[in-house]
């Protein structure tokens, strides 16, 4: 899971009248544990807490994140292009010519 906003408390209970055990930052890696009532269960570097699940996200493997990429670009687009022909070697670094299926 990924923190999404910039400062964001992780609690020692499943409400805001738990304790702060600290703030995590937006982009802070955590571990989900447990789910209740829209507060999810993490470890982080503070140890076991909790926070409000509206500020996590699941964390995207970075295949994923490349074929995103990929699928987001033109046709034509060189070598990250989707439908180009694998079997044929390919031109050097700002060179054209090559081949996208279709």
């Amino acid at each position: 899971m990924i923190v999404t906003s910039s400062s964001v408390n992780q609690r020692s209970g499943p409400s805001t009248n738990n304790a702060v055990m600290g703030q995590l930052s937006e982009g802070t890696r955590v571990r989900r544990l447990n789910e209740r009532n829209g507060w999810t269960q993490i470890s982080s570097e503070l140890g076991t807490g909790w926070m409000s699940s509206r500020y996590l996200q699941p964390q995207r493997s970075r295949n994923a994140n490349a074929e995103s990429v990929r699928a987001s670009l033109p046709s034509q687009c060189g070598l990250l292009c989707p439908k180009i022909d694998q079997s044929r070697s390919l031109p050097a670094s700002g060179q054209s010519g090559h081949q996208c299926k279709s």
